[in-house]
């Protein structure tokens, strides 16, 4: 989408949004819609009009800021967990033990040692200090409640009919993207707290009004493949993206903290037990072999910590149960939205998908919220 030629008007709280508007629309987004969703006088197309210049218009830049400070936020967490492993490693290697010796070989080791030291500590520092990740949360709830207005607007055509093109109902949009735009973070922390004051199917209440089944079959058919059939494929493959990498990560730890165990355990024997001290003793130096392990047993459960902490500040377990539990919930809807349905019935299950994501949405920003990222 290139950008407009003409000046935008900018409703009170959304200038933020509308600065990057037309620079990061991403068509493979649902909030995108071509031009040819948008012709014609219907009801859906002249809801789509109004949604897209409202609505869809400060999500861009919610959108794209969002998506920069979250690559901020991983940037951040994975210095962090570099540096601040590499420093520790690297102070280990440096104890003066008996029978190694480093200081000749390595003398640059202390001056990297504090090098990382003080990248991990400036990196933790500046996420706290610029709140790098509640600004990403708060960008993207945003970004979110402006996507949950478009939907839940458009499931509400479907149930009172209302005439798009009328000035009220314009107005009335706008209104509700100026209250998204003004949420701050007290907003955000209150709704992360109270839960939610109206579901979806609250908002949809009422008797069906529309005119024809056409109009409804239209809005039904946009719903499913511009909404529930992407969510569907996005959720499916972030739940085996999540699956895959908790499994990468969940049992390292575990097993390098059982191998710093036995270094520690091997030591005990090789300096205590002269029928195994002995025998090694011919093979390799016994100062040598018995500072080694000392090392291993320090380095090993550092390195277990560096994983276990890139592991829950992305909580790949529970964004795998998470992701997996409402991918099967919408492709379990979808597979119940059958042609002979009646329209009131279809529109609850509509309203079920909605509320769905609503839910996933709230359950995803408490646990990102909780995330403990930098250790």
């Amino acid at each position: 989408m290139s950008t407009m030629e003409k000046p935008v008007k900018v409703e009170p709280g959304c200038e933020d949004a509308f600065a990057e508007q037309d620079l990061h629309v991403d068509k493979a987004d649902d909030m995108y819609d071509e031009p040819k969703e948008m012709e014609g006088h219907g009801m859906l197309a002249s809801a789509l009009q109004v949604l897209t210049k409202e609505v869809s218009r400060p999500y861009w830049g919610y959108n794209w800021k969002a998506r920069r400070t979250q690559t901020w936020h991983r940037r951040i967490t994975n210095v962090a967990i570099f540096t601040g492993t590499l420093a520790v490693a690297l102070a280990i290697l440096q104890l003066p033990l008996p029978g190694l010796s480093l200081e000749s070989k390595a003398q640059a080791m202390p001056y990297v040692e504090t090098l990382a030291a003080i990248a991990a500590f400036v990196s933790v520092s500046w996420g706290l200090l610029q709140s790098i990740q509640k600004h990403w949360l708060l960008q993207r709830h945003k970004a979110e409640q402006l996507r949950f207005l478009k939907y839940t607007t458009i499931l509400k055509l479907a149930r009172t009919g209302v005439d798009t093109r009328s000035m009220a109902w314009a107005e009335e949009i706008k209104e509700e993207v100026r209250r998204i735009c003004a949420i701050d973070e007290s907003d955000l922390l209150r709704w992360r707290n109270d839960g939610p004051q109206r579901d979806v199917r609250s908002k949809l209440e009422g008797k069906a009004t529309l005119k024809s089944g056409k109009e409804f079959a239209q809005i039904e058919e946009y719903y499913k493949g511009k909404r529930l059939e992407k969510q569907i494929n996005y959720f499916m493959r972030s739940a085996n993206k999540a699956l895959a990498r908790d499994w990468l990560t969940k049992y390292p730890p575990l097993i390098l903290f059982i191998a710093s165990v036995f270094c520690a355990a091997s030591h005990l024997l090789i300096s205590n037990i002269e029928a195994i001290r002995e025998p090694l003793g011919k093979i390799v130096s016994e100062p040598f072999l018995g500072a080694g392990l000392i090392i291993m047993s320090a380095l090993l459960p550092v390195f277990g910590a560096a994983i276990r902490t890139y592991r829950s500040a992305n909580e790949f377990s529970r964004n795998s149960v998470r992701f997996g539990a409402v991918y099967h919930t919408l492709d379990r809807i979808s597979k119940s939205l059958a042609p002979e349905m009646a329209p009131e019935r279809k529109l609850e299950l509509l309203a079920q998908c909605e509320q769905t994501l609503e839910d996933e949405h709230r359950e995803w920003f408490r646990l990102m919220d909780e995330a403990e990222w930098y250790g």
